[in-house]
């Protein structure tokens, strides 16, 4: 579900959001709005669900990949896959050679390397642990 929100800015802040939304190919609109949702605290459903990265590139990139996981994996089943200002821009079976080529390409870039499995999302488990007092 989405709102339409009318906001008033000043002109200097205006053109700094203007400027942040050109260097990301963004309208204004969806360079706040995205903006908003790495930087505004998550709701209990999505501290529940979906843990969110600190870096609001590296979060919208992580978004690009489950959205767009469904052809991914008909395309590139098991192989690594390189998204970059949410597109992708590379994919290899080796890890390494694209890791080369994607430095090359993009030095000093983020840019999101992910082996592309049947989920697109791990589920990590770790046993949790008991201190059990030794006598001496």
């Amino acid at each position: 579900m989405s709102s339409n929100v009318t906001l008033t800015l000043s002109e200097e802040l205006y053109q700094r959001a203007e400027h942040f939304a050109r260097q990301r190919r963004q309208s204004i609109t969806i360079a706040l709005a995205d903006y908003l949702e790495a930087h505004l605290p998550p709701s209990q459903e999505t501290l529940r669900t979906l843990p969110l990265s600190p870096d609001p590139l590296v979060a919208r990139e992580q978004r690009v990949y489950r959205h767009l996981h469904p052809q991914l994996w008909q395309r590139y089943r098991n192989q690594y896959v390189a998204l970059y200002e949410g597109e992708l821009v590379d994919h290899d079976s080796d890890k390494v050679a694209l890791f080369a080529r994607i430095d090359t390409r993009y030095p000093n870039q983020f840019v999101l390397m992910r082996r592309v499995t049947e989920q697109p999302e791990r589920e990590l488990r770790f046993p949790s642990l008991r201190a059990v007092e030794r006598p001496l």
